[in-house]
């Protein structure tokens, strides 16, 4: 499995000389869901939202998880992208 880059941009909405913000993560479906935590912190309101355990199951891979779950890894990663872009 691969690695997926995952952004948003914002544009300034007042002053247009501000600069581009620009949110871009890596996220890795064979890190565990605690090296997701340690990457990005917010993420775990996702994951508490999908119900993945982080606590005894945060030694299971994202993708195993997910599979467990039966989530989709495309939404959980689109989901945490929405999260990180906040």
């Amino acid at each position: 499995m691969s690695q997926i880059m995952v952004g948003s941009c914002a544009l300034p909405t007042e002053n247009l000389e501000e600069p581009l913000v620009c949110v871009v993560a890596l996220l890795d479906p064979s890190w565990t869901l605690n090296e997701m935590i340690q990457h990005y912190p917010a993420a775990i309101a996702v994951l508490s939202r999908y119900r993945l355990d982080t606590c005894c199951g945060g030694s299971r891979t994202i993708a195993d998880a997910a599979q467990a779950h039966g989530i989709s890894l495309g939404a959980l990663f689109s989901d945490i992208e929405a999260e990180l872009g906040r």
